[in-house]
């Protein structure tokens, strides 16, 4: 089980109310911002911007303007312009309850009740290993370092 670490996409419909949020876990799982960034070549050290208003716990991510494609958002298709971590919006999401991944188990809490719930009755269980999402991008990463050898 893994935390909601919702990061909100700002793309230029914004102030039309337009939120799409993805998440950010790492590497070993499915990462759609990391995806994300992959998918339009953003560079990974993007900047960080003390110049927005968000709330407190919150950083702001900006995408550079010279960027070779401009990502464009998942809801709107309008251009994204950066991200923000809203560390309220995690907290909020890992409230909401979910599905137990394994096979057969009818169990349904939030985050904490989940990762609990895991370690005590399925404490072998590694349902990132077998993602198909994960496997694809693996897949895809190492033909990408391939064609760059090339």
């Amino acid at each position: 089980m893994y935390p909601h670490n919702a990061v909100l996409l700002r793309c230029m419909s914004y102030e039309k109310g337009c939120r799409p949020f993805v998440c950010d876990t790492d590497q070993t799982r499915s990462n759609c911002l990391e995806r994300f960034i992959f998918a339009y070549e953003l560079p990974s050290n993007v900047k960080v911007s003390s110049l927005a208003v968000p709330p407190l716990d919150s950083i702001f991510h900006i995408v550079p303007s010279n960027a070779n494609n401009s990502p464009s958002c998942p809801l709107c298709r309008g251009d994204v312009i950066g991200w923000i971590v809203i560390g309220e919006v995690q907290l909020h999401l890992n409230q909401k309850k979910r599905c137990c991944e394994e096979e057969c188990c009818m169990f349904v809490g939030n985050f904490n009740e989940l990762q609990k719930h895991t370690q005590q009755k399925h404490p072998d269980s590694r349902p990132s290993e077998i993602d198909p999402g994960i496997l694809l991008g693996k897949l895809i990463g190492r033909i990408s370092s391939n064609l760059l050898i090339l």
